[in-house]
């Protein structure tokens, strides 16, 4: 995705396909090959089909804006919240992982449960695409 957002996206024949790519603000999906959806998939969130799997969430947004991502939530924890160093098999440590002073550092398991146990499908502008792509292709290298 990356490389399609910042190399492929400036290649003409691309731009004149589609030239919705020329607009920061244009709603871009990222989806796994296996999903059939049911629904359209749109920007917009429509609180009446949304199932929000973590029982304390207050409020949805109404849509997709800059600054403001959307995607599906699953409730498979945020395990990564909390060093168990006395499980070998959750063995996680968040400074070795997210790096010393990482924001990462500071997430609660409530807030994570709130905002972080999110999947695919992935709905942001490009602009915000773009800043994911990186920071998620930089993170995934680790």
């Amino acid at each position: 995705m990356r490389y399609f957002l910042f190399h492929q996206t400036n290649n003409s024949d691309i731009k004149s396909e589609f030239p919705f790519l020329s607009d920061p603000n244009a709603i871009i999906a990222d989806i796994d090959p296996d999903f059939i959806f049911l629904r359209p998939l749109t920007g917009v969130v429509d609180a009446f089909d949304a199932l929000p799997t973590y029982p304390s969430y207050v409020s949805l947004p109404d849509k997709v804006l800059p600054g403001h991502p959307i995607g599906q939530t699953y409730g498979h924890g945020v395990p990564w919240t909390v060093d168990r160093p006395w499980s070998e098999q959750d063995n996680f440590h968040r400074v070795e992982v997210c790096g010393k002073g990482s924001p990462c550092l500071q997430v609660s398991t409530d807030h994570g449960m709130r905002h972080y146990t999110v999947g695919s499908p992935y709905i942001a502008v490009l602009s915000d695409m773009k800043n994911l792509a990186v920071t998620w292709s930089d993170f995934a290298i680790k």
